[in-house]
């Protein structure tokens, strides 16, 4: 995950136009979104049964 994202930031290195990097950066953007709410459900979840048990 570390390389794809300094491989996004590190710029174009012209083989992609501008217009494809910044897709790609949003493409990322949204992963690590839903990534980010999926590990909050989870640590929501787990503090409710640790909280019950």
């Amino acid at each position: 995950m570390r390389d794809l994202f300094n491989w996004l930031v590190s710029g174009n290195s012209g083989k992609k136009s501008n217009r494809e990097h910044l897709i790609n950066l949003k493409m990322v953007n949204r992963r690590l979104n839903k990534s980010m709410k999926k590990l909050e459900n989870t640590e929501r979840q787990t503090e409710r049964k640790i909280r019950q048990a």
